[in-house]
């Protein structure tokens, strides 16, 4: 999948260089077309811009919140101007018939087809992607899933039943171990009363890990260990 940025450097050139170094990190250097590291100093601006977008499959154009209002030194806003290239590019891209998805950056929204030239109306029709700065990597990354034709969200992951019943074993078992001494008959009295141990003794275990604890009146003992 070929992608070209199409973009307005007193927009968000920022935003479309850091767009293109993790689609560039994606999909590798030959496959994203941005113009300021593809075009070579001393190409012909024009032709490359017509090859890019005839060997593109996609189009992304990032729009920020000046995007529509940038204008000239008279005031005339630059996408009303028949030369503006950003009017060309994203005019070209839709007359071939190449998947053109508005990609909002900083807070922008999507302009209405009122606000558009006539060749770019189309484009006020497309499903937009927003990329937020807080979650910039994750929102790149599900703009491509949905490039792909993939789900927008990573698969969730769910434990299989086994798992999930040899987890509640485990956990059942070491609670048993810490208060199941309570449970023993025997111990404590029904009147009230304070609690008296009545627990046979038992063979201790010889393995290194266990630790014998010495229980006294009550169902409970502690002793301190090396680390904790």
């Amino acid at each position: 999948m070929r992608v070209f940025l199409s973009y307005r450097r007193s927009d968000v050139g920022g935003h479309a260089g850091r767009l293109s170094d993790e689609l560039v990190r994606q999909l590798g250097p030959r496959d994203v077309f941005h113009d300021v590291s593809t075009i070579a100093p001393g190409e012909h601006f024009p032709a490359a811009i017509e090859r890019a977008l005839a060997d593109s499959e996609v189009v992304l154009a990032v729009i920020g919140p000046t995007w529509l209002t940038s204008a000239t030194a008279d005031g005339t806003p630059r996408l009303l101007q028949p030369g503006d290239y950003v009017r060309m590019e994203l005019g070209r891209a839709l007359a071939l018939g190449r998947t053109v998805t508005p990609v909002l950056v900083g807070g922008a929204s999507l302009p209405s087809e009122g606000d558009l030239p006539e060749e770019l109306r189309p484009l006020a029709l497309r499903q937009a992607v927003t990329l937020h700065d807080e979650s910039w990597h994750e929102d790149v990354a599900g703009l491509l899933r949905r490039l792909r034709g993939q789900p927008a969200g990573p698969a969730r992951r769910t434990r299989r039943p086994a798992v999930a019943a040899a987890v509640a074993a485990a956990v059942v078992i070491a609670l048993a171990a810490i208060g199941g001494v309570a449970w023993w008959p025997g111990i404590g009295d029904t009147d009230g009363g304070d609690a008296v141990a009545t627990l046979p003794p038992c063979t201790a275990p010889d393995a290194d890990a266990w630790t014998a604890l010495s229980l006294a009146g009550g169902a409970a003992g502690e002793i301190t260990v090396e680390n904790g």
